[in-house]
């Protein structure tokens, strides 16, 4: 089994430095004549046992080892053939590029002296030789070219190779690797194609699954985490163990925010310090509590390097779009490191399930990405425990721009005076708006604005590294009289600093969640009730809340947790008669003394056959604020429905209404918002026509109404044989008490495929009028060894001693928007 994968390791090591591809078939061909011995090739290269020989159209049993080896020529000198005969050889060759040499050459390997398998093991072309496995190569080269009328042109370039087979009856080996032609961790610029974006190889029989390289991990049915690593699964039919050890690229995180009328973006990802690159592909992004896909085709776009989502046409964003992104921020303070190991096990009648897993993840802290720490630093990690380290930025320099205000004393405040003038050198660490003493005001200058007033401290943050042990036990159960049951038990213990055991009790919290479900299939009804219970200070691994849990709810905006929290939730559903549904919910939070809330409602569906549809939902909301900075009460009135008739087979007449009234005294003047919403539509399987109208009222002391919407909305899909054409264009008109606003957002995307020839050309163009103004991130230079970044291969990367700093920035605003992208891509 070992020489097998010895060899399949082997190609994937020479692959790394190629361009994938299989090369045609080619064919030389002479008429003889007495003196010939030579059958040239044209090429000083072919695969191995790839070539065949024909006498006037007749194969030549015998060795497929003809040709000559860096000659360039078959050696006919040993057949019989007479003169006037056509000699013909099909081969492949050897491409150009595959012709080069990396690396160190290998030692020379005495040449071995074998018999030669007898002639009847050779087959003609289009015969497959068995070799004792089964291995498959197959791989794509994709070229693709961007021009854009607004910004810069690129060529872009991408490789697939996957390997797949069976070494021998029932263990299969399985590969891939791609290379997307750039690194989103450094964008466009500096991108070459041998920095492959993933490789993988998959070992598989009927118990064991293993894998190295870049690999997902994650439980059966639920959302993995891409690392880099190695894992095994091993598998029985009732019972089954599982390990890995691996280094990821981050760890989880959630941000919230909102969106601006006719902004679709970029938005920054993170507020302050946590705003910064990302890592590719980890992000999931909900709007107004939907799961959006990513794609330019699609619905958002990510710029990985600065961590900035925009959207696209297909969602208009406003000042109400509730945008939540769970995302992993690409480490850079220290090497990442995850250790993982599980088991299951499972009665033969599958009526008790159970699994236990834990994980270690977190910081290498003897791996930072920064450089070494320092004896300094290790002292002062050692000393604070779980408070943040840091150590002064002041340092005397008779070269420095900075000086001590002599009326400033006994609070030290620091003037800049200029490069060269002062008689320190001062560097300033982020610490959060409203938590600082300095502001910046451009260049290496910070100026004083107070205490609490500014988000700049003159101290040198000192990055400790961190750890999360988390532990899982799953039990469930599955039987006719009590349903499905399922207890979810978690737990954390954080440790915000390694260097340190101080506080390392202090972050340990549990998490468990308790379902049942029970479903009579005679009465055609279902009930579910789950209990939830969080402790304070309880570090998830991934998403536990839905997406607008806050809103569900009717948390503060500005609430901040901070203690133990409980859920419940009763949801039943009833059939009585077809085509009639009726659906009843309850549920309920509260942090301990200091927040609680209950929600309600029902709603009711019918249908009756494929032409009408109609339904209806209610739902109200009661919460109450405990006295604490804010204290009160709220309440919300919640009102959905739609009706859908269907004139024609593929045609809907669609109507739908919603409306949102909430009201509070959270704070010391009543407040609330209310709005209505109505939509009337025209669906077909090809062509949509939608028209909303959004009424919204605002409650500051008394009612007024502060914006009326409407957006038209048009949407077809078409294809022409392999060519297809989709076009969203949606214009709406903004009534405030300031004035009248209107938008527009359009796209075309227009694609060619042809399967056969695995040729894809496509083309879009997107305009847009919007505003365009954001806060983002961006990198200013400083004097050497004052700055925490360094520019290296195109990239900003943490370094102590650099000469880059990161500050926020606010974009141009740009009244208009055109864009348009045109792609092309080709494979073989």
């Amino acid at each position: 089994m070992l020489r097998p994968i010895g060899t399949c390791l082997a190609c994937l090591t020479v692959i790394l430095a190629v361009v994938p591809g299989t090369p045609f078939a080619a064919t030389v061909s002479l008429v003889a004549d007495s003196s010939t011995s030579r059958l040239p090739a044209g090429c000083m290269f072919i695969f191995d046992r790839s070539d065949s020989l024909f006498i006037n159209g007749a194969l030549i049993p015998g060795p497929g080892s003809r040709f000559v080896v860096g000659s360039g020529y078959f050696d006919v000198s040993d057949l019989s053939f007479r003169t006037g005969d056509t000699l013909r050889a099909v081969f492949r060759p050897v491409p150009r590029w595959l012709q080069k040499s990396y690396g160190r050459p290998l030692p020379p390997v005495a040449e071995e002296h074998t018999s030669l398998p007898p002639p009847e093991s050779y087959a003609p072309p289009g015969v497959t030789r068995s070799t004792g496995s089964d291995l498959r190569l197959t791989g794509a080269k994709s070229f693709r070219f961007n021009a854009r009328s607004a910004g810069a042109s690129d060529f872009g370039q991408s490789l697939d190779l996957s390997i797949a087979g069976e070494l021998s009856p029932g263990i299969e080996l399985s590969g891939s690797i791609s290379d997307r032609g750039y690194d989103p961790s450094y964008g466009t610029a500096d991108s070459r194609l041998s920095e492959l974006d993933k490789i993988n190889l998959m070992l598989k029989s009927p118990r064991l699954m293993a894998q190295v390289g870049d690999i997902t991990l994650g439980r059966r049915g639920e959302a993995g985490k891409s690392v880099t690593g190695a894992s095994f699964d091993l598998s029985y039919p009732v019972w089954g163990g599982r390990a890995a050890a691996a280094r990821p690229k981050g760890v989880y995180r959630t941000f919230r925010g909102f969106g601006r009328d006719g902004f679709q973006g970029p938005y920054q990802i993170g507020d302050g310090s946590a705003a910064g690159p990302i890592v590719p592909g980890s992000e999931t992004v909900w709007l107004d509590g939907a799961r959006l896909e990513r794609g330019a085709d699609k619905d958002y776009t990510v710029d990985y390097p600065v961590g900035r989502v925009t959207f696209t046409a297909l969602h208009p964003i406003d000042d109400r779009s509730r945008i939540e992104v769970d995302y992993e921020p690409q480490s850079t303070d220290f090497k990442k490191e995850l250790l993982s190991a599980g088991a299951h096990a499972q009665l033969a009648d599958s009526i008790l399930y159970l699994d236990i897993e834990t994980v270690r993840e977190g910081d290498d802290r003897d791996n930072p990405e920064t450089g070494e720490l320092s004896a300094t630093d290790l002292t002062v990690l050692k000393a604070v425990g779980d408070s943040a380290a840091y150590r002064s930025g002041v340092t005397p320099d008779t070269s420095g721009s900075y000086v001590v205000l002599v009326d400033s004393l006994p609070d030290t405040v620091y003037a800049y005076v200029g490069p060269e003038v002062g008689d320190l050198s001062v560097r300033f660490s982020f610490v959060g708006s409203g938590k600082g003493e300095y502001r910046y005001a451009g260049g290496d200058r910070y100026e004083f604005a107070g205490e609490n007033n500014g988000e700049y401290l003159p101290i040198v943050l000192i990055a400790a590294p961190s750890r999360n042990d988390y532990h899982r036990a799953l039990l469930g159960s599955s039987s006719p009289l009590l349903g499905k049951l399922t207890l979810d038990m978690r737990a954390s213990s954080y440790d915000a600093n390694l260097w340190s055991g101080i506080d390392d009790s202090d972050n340990d919290a549990v998490f468990y969640r308790l379902k049942a479900e029970r479903h009579w299939t005679k009465q055609r009804a279902t009930l579910r009730a789950e209990r939830r219970v969080r402790e304070y200070g309880f570090r998830a691994r991934d998403r536990i809340d839905s997406a607008d849990f806050r809103r569900d709810f009717f948390l503060p905006e500005d609430y901040s947790i901070s203690a133990d929290e409980t859920v419940h939730r009763v949801e039943g559903l009833l059939t009585p008669i077809s085509g009639l549904e009726l659906k009843a919910s309850y549920r309920d939070l509260s942090y301990d003394d200091s927040f609680e809330s209950r929600t309600g409602g029902g709603g009711v569906t019918v249908r009756i056959g494929h032409a009408f549809d109609a339904g209806a939902d209610w739902r109200s909301i009661s919460s109450t604020l405990r006295p604490t900075s804010l204290s009160g009460k709220g309440s919300a009135s919640i009102v959905s429905s739609f009706v859908r008739v269907s004139p024609l087979a593929t045609w809907w007449l669609v109507g739908r209404l919603e409306s949102d009234g909430r009201e509070n005294e959270y704070a010391d003047t009543p407040r609330g918002t209310r709005y209505l919403r109505t939509e009337a539509a025209v669906e077909g399987t090809r062509e949509t026509v939608r028209w909303e109208r959004f009424v919204e009222d605002s409650l500051i002391g008394e009612w007024a109404e502060v914006l009326t919407r409407d957006r038209l909305t048009a949407v077809t899909r078409r294809g022409f044989g392999q060519l297809t054409c989709d076009v969203t264009a949606t214009y709406q008109w903004l009534d405030r008490p300031a004035g009248r606003e209107e938008t527009f957002l359009g796209r075309t995307d227009v694609r060619y495929r042809d399967s056969q020839r695995k040729l894809t050309v496509g083309s879009f163009y997107s305009v847009s009028e919007e505003r365009r103004n954001a806060r983002g991130i961006t990198y200013l230079e400083v004097e050497p060894g004052l700055g925490s970044f360094i520019l290296e291969d195109g990239a900003y990367v943490p370094d102590p001693d650099g000469n880059y700093i990161e500050v926020e920035e606010l974009l141009s605003d740009v009244a208009r928007v055109r864009r348009a992208e045109r792609s092309f891509s080709l494979s073989k």
